[in-house]
């Protein structure tokens, strides 16, 4: 499932509950974008390398990407250190 895929699967309304599975589905949302991020720089590594100028163009084109993204959904810093510890344990 694509990360727009899962954000439309997971939205819901905006109550005070919906707002905690909001948040979790954020969170949600998160991790799957992480996971397709990898997934690519995986494929462009296993590809060109890590000292590759692609490796390192692709690298950055995603971390904007996320960086962007996480400021739309206004996520906490602390909960993404927390997801991306967690994440990296996997």
């Amino acid at each position: 499932m694509s990360p727009q895929e899962s954000q439309r699967a997971t939205q819901e309304p905006g109550t005070a509950a919906g707002s905690a599975v909001s948040e979790a589905a954020t969170l949600k949302l998160i991790e799957n974008v992480l996971d397709y991020i990898r997934s690519n720089l995986a494929n462009i590594e296993r590809v060109w390398g890590a000292d590759s100028v692609q490796y390192k163009s692709a690298s950055e084109i995603m971390n904007s990407y996320l960086d962007e993204n996480l400021r739309a959904h206004s996520v906490d810093k602390e909960d993404i250190a927390d997801l991306l510890a967690k994440m990296s344990q996997k």
